[in-house]
Order: C-alpha cells, then structure tokens, then sequence
C-alpha cells in the first residue's frame, strides 16, 4: 500500500511539474469557459427556446455534457502518456523490475491521475458555482451531473491507465512518444 500512495504521489506530482498538465487544465477550462458563456447568453436571450425552464437545467447540464466530451476526448492522453512517459525516459525497465507489482503499478498511476482529475472537476464546478451569487441553483441538479461525470471518467481513466501498461506500440499510446 506504501508503494501505491508513492507511486500516487510522484505520478501527481510529475503532472504539476510539466507543462504538459497545465496546458491540459488551461485549455480545458478555456473550452468550457467559451461553452458557459454560450450556454448563458443564449439563456438571457429574450424569446429564448430554454424559457421556461431553469438556469441549472440548462446552462449547468449543458456545461457538464460539454465537460463529458472533453474530457473523453483527453483522457486518453492523460492516461496513457504516463506509461509511454516511463518507456522514453527508460524508467520502465526500473518499475518492472522493483518489487512493486503491476496492480499496484497501475492502482498507483490511476490514483494520481484520479488525484489530477480531481483538481479539474473542482475547477470545472467554479464556473457553475460562480452563478450562486446572482441565482438560486438547484444543487442536487449540480452534484448529480458532477458526481456522473466523475464516476464516468473514473472508469474511462482506469481503462486507459489499464491498456496503457499492455501497449507494446509506442504509437498506440497517444502522447508524449519520440
């Protein structure tokens, strides 16, 4: 179990320190940033086809179904650039031959990428959130999409960490290959 939080922690870690997690948190909360903005002009539009129905409904459920593609767009990329990480800068030779076994490998990388993850849900919700100051919203509306699109990307995230550690095609694994 000490090596799984290890291999959490240093998997986590690595996100941070390259420009490649940043980029991912930044250009995702651009998209969705543009989809909000979107999504609310259109709903303060008068003569709109949402009247009728509520700011939650319609501007937070859009933004989380945008969220949900987005996020299945490059969640392959997260995931399995960890491992092609390992195979270019010839540290998998290392992970293979520690005694740590494959399921706590890849259990260790999901977490810290869950961990990441985690960190972009939470910014993800700052958009809807930011609304509360001029509206009530239905948050029970607002934690069942979130909770959805985490325990979507839950899975998709352990599928990927999973394949990932089978690929013997480094052009199968999506990025970070020479």
């Amino acid at each position: 179990m000490n090596s799984v939080i290890s291999i959490a922690r240093h998997e986590f870690r690595k996100l941070f320190i390259s420009l490649f997690g940043w980029t991912i948190l930044a250009s995702v909360q651009f998209i969705l940033a543009v989809f909000f903005y979107l999504l609310l002009s259109k709903y303060l539009e008068s003569g709109s086809v949402f009247a009728g129905r509520g700011l939650t409904a319609v501007v937070v459920t859009g933004m989380l179904q945008i969220a949900g593609v987005v996020m299945l767009v490059i969640s392959p990329f997260i995931t399995m650039r960890s491992f092609s990480d390992e195979y270019r800068n010839g540290t998998i030779k290392l992970l293979f031959s520690s005694p740590v076994s494959i399921v706590a490998l890849v259990m260790g990388k999901f977490i810290g990428l869950m961990l990441f993850y985690f960190c972009l849900l939470i910014l993800i919700c700052l958009m809807p959130l930011s609304l509360t100051s001029g509206t009530v919203l239905d948050f029970g509306l607002l934690f069942s999409g979130i909770s959805g699109v985490f325990l979507l990307f839950s899975s998709v995230f352990f599928f990927c960490s999973n394949w990932s550690v089978y690929i013997k095609l480094k052009q199968l694994s999506c990025a970070g290959c020479d």
